[in-house]
């Protein structure tokens, strides 16, 4: 067990809060296009800062203990409070925006870290004790909705002093996870492993360059990166590197990925696997033949052809230690299929890279960007003996996130640790500007995903046989889901 427990430090919390007002204060951090963006131009943000925060609801709270339950990553970040200042920027802003909060209302921070797995068994067993133990709950989102759906989590739009229209919070998770009128989780500027949870494309640029396979950036700008350009430059770029005939660890590939790929390069299409009708509710629709369709695309590009795509688990050749992330970061593989949080791992490449969206299936629609459902979002359990208390902290911790942490988190992390050109800063927002959730997925209704992914990965076609025996389940799935929401 992780745990972090902080007292307010007046004199040294506010030298930080100073230091983070002047890096942040010129920064040009990405916006999520989500929302309403703000101004950033030095003559014009006093003024915009004081509309939007104008609004806060303020209290004191006595010296309250705000106790956080928080989740652990292997990819992402998630940090959300710090012992103290060393010098790394986003541990400073976190540092200096939770001292700057628990001054101004009165309160003192606690956060323990735990795997997602401990979270989970954590808060289960504070719930089934009816134990107050903690205010709110980070973990993945197919985690945390479900407990919503069996009655344990206030309901967020319950909450009066919450201001869910600020641009702090993301709108495309109330959007997205909206059911009804009933929202069980929140996201915002207070935890980034939401960010870090959408799937991109990276690709070796030295490659790009070498195979003359043509101007990535300028297909994404124009308008015409899709599946078929993309196929393209797998087939141009894979190569037999050893001469032996066949294609392995030791060879060259037109992307590196894992079966999970299926589900970001569905979205990316403009498919959905269920739906919400006039009151918001979920349904299921029988797939049509574009999703068939594409799918099949899907199967043909990413994995009948063994000759271009290296993928987790089929492919052969990687030596002990070695995984399929390795295929790239080695300079072995033209695109890279994961989430932005994995470019991480990407720190050590030698060869230069830049990261675009999905591609789209034809010209009609516009580039989507799949969140994957493990990413973590905020849950407030119903033991929590004053919501209202906790939806004012939590309104001025994500608005000061907002205003001293996000650009710190872009500008450093993103643009710094991530990514290594501004055409890739152009890219996020892309990815960014149209997000969307695989309901589906995060609810478990029927294990659709999990049906079109294993089929995928044996190379499957006639995925509407498939899905078919499956409707009983999902149908039933998804009807149980509708009439708890209607009911409560």
């Amino acid at each position: 067990m992780i745990i972090i427990k902080r007292i307010a430090a007046i004199i040294v919390s506010s030298i930080m809060i100073a230091i983070i007002f002047i890096q942040t204060g010129c920064a040009g951090g990405k916006q999520d296009n989500t929302a309403p963006q703000t101004e950033t131009a030095a003559g014009t943000e006093a003024q915009t800062s004081a509309d939007i925060y104008a609004g806060l609801v303020k209290g004191d709270y006595d010296g309250y203990e705000f106790r956080i339950l928080n989740n652990i990553s292997n990819f992402a970040l998630t940090q959300f409070d710090s012992d103290a200042p060393d010098g790394e920027a986003i541990n400073d802003a976190v540092y200096s925006r939770n001292r700057k909060i628990e001054e101004q209302l009165n309160i003192t921070i606690t956060e323990q870290r735990e795997q997602y797995d401990v979270v989970n068994s954590t808060i289960d067993k504070c719930l089934r004790a009816n134990e107050d133990a903690y205010d709110i709950f980070f973990n993945e989102l197919h985690f945390v909705i479900p407990r919503g759906t069996e009655g344990y989590l206030y309901d967020i739009n319950d909450l009066e002093s919450l201001k869910l229209d600020s641009e702090w919070w993301n709108q495309s998770v109330i959007n997205g996870l909206t059911i009804g009128q009933t929202l069980y989780v929140l996201c915002g500027e207070l935890h980034f492993m939401l960010q870090e949870s959408a799937w991109v494309l990276g690709f070796n640029k030295d490659i790009q360059e070498n195979y003359a396979i043509g101007d990535i950036y300028g297909y994404v700008n124009d308008g015409t990166w899709t599946h078929e350009v993309f196929g393209r430059m797998l087939g141009e770029a894979a190569e037999d590197l050893d001469g032996d005939g066949k294609m392995t660890a030791a060879d060259q590939f037109g992307a590196t990925a894992y079966v999970g790929v299926v589900m970001p390069l569905i979205y990316s299409s403009g498919e959905q696997l269920t739906k919400r009708d006039s009151q918001n509710m979920p349904y299921y629709e029988p797939i049509s033949e574009r999703f068939v369709n594409i799918y099949d695309t899907i199967v043909e590009m990413m994995f009948a052809n063994t000759d271009r795509v290296f993928m987790d688990g089929q492919t052969k050749g990687l030596v002990a230690g070695q995984t399929w992330h390795d295929m790239f970061i080695d300079g072995k593989s033209l695109f890279y299929c994961e989430v932005l949080g994995s470019l991480k791992k990407l720190r050590q490449m030698d060869n230069e890279f830049g990261i675009v969206p999905f591609p789209k299936h034809d010209d009609a629609y516009d580039y989507t960007t799949l969140t994957a459902s493990y990413a973590a979002a905020l849950g407030i359990p119903i033991t929590n003996a004053d919501t209202e208390r906790t939806a004012v902290i939590i309104d001025n911790l994500c608005a000061e996130s907002h205003r001293s942490v996000k650009d710190v988190y872009y500008d450093i992390l993103l643009e710094g640790k991530y990514i290594r050109d501004n055409e890739s800063s152009d890219m996020l927002d892309i990815i960014f500007g149209n997000r969307v959730f695989a309901t589906e997925h995060i609810y478990g209704w029927g294990n659709l995903p999990t049906v079109i992914m294993n089929a995928a990965y044996a190379k499957q076609t006639g995925i509407a046989s498939k899905i078919a025996a499956a409707e009983p389940k999902i149908l039933a799935d998804i009807e149980k889901t509708v009439q708890y929401y209607l009911s409560n």
